[in-house]
């Protein structure tokens, strides 16, 4: 600051805005002030605040949302088929197949691998690395050799449906929730 008389304004967020004028500058003396603001309130008009919900958005796009519909091509037509409607899916020959409750059976442009992360959890379970099954197709579980489990699935099916020796103890922890 220059020496001789000046001029301070003192100003600060959310309180009113102190002037001290006159103030003596001179060389070599340390000057303190001890200043004290008052709280400022403003008055504001009206506020008015809109919320926009997007249904289709989760609301924490961490969220894992699982695959409720299928579209599926039959022919020249498309339908979609629901995920409680599928009984399992399977992959044969690199094709991956829904086969439904009622028997019919549909391709789905979905890996094993890639379905294993859409279904719902408490529904579906991955056996192995070909197949995932609905809890309410399992007519039968049967201990098999190597410590791995033979399932009979409704509708049945004409190969046997093995559960991977990798898989058995979450299998039985899933079965168990």
């Amino acid at each position: 600051m220059p020496v001789g008389r000046t001029s301070l304004q003192i100003s600060f967020m959310g309180y009113d805005n102190k002037y001290i004028s006159e103030l003596l500058v001179t060389s070599g003396k340390e000057i303190t002030l001890n200043i004290l603001l008052k709280e400022s309130f403003t008055k504001l008009g009206e506020v008015v605040i809109k919320a926009e919900i997007k249904k289709e958005d989760a609301i924490n796009k961490m969220a894992f949302t699982p695959k409720k519909r299928f579209l599926v091509k039959t022919g020249d037509n498309y339908n979609t088929i629901n995920s409680s409607d599928i009984a399992f899916l399977a992959s044969e020959e690199g094709i991956t197949f829904a086969t439904l409750f009622n028997k019919q059976k549909y391709i789905v442009d979905y890996s094993i691998v890639e379905l294993s992360k859409e279904m719902e959890t408490a529904d579906f379970f991955q056996i192995n690395r070909k197949m995932i099954i609905n809890i309410s197709s399992v007519k039968k579980i049967n201990s098999w050799f190597n410590s791995r489990i033979k399932l009979e699935l409704t509708p049945s099916t004409e190969e046997d449906i093995i559960v991977s020796r990798e898989r058995v103890s979450s299998f039985k922890q899933w079965l168990d929730k």
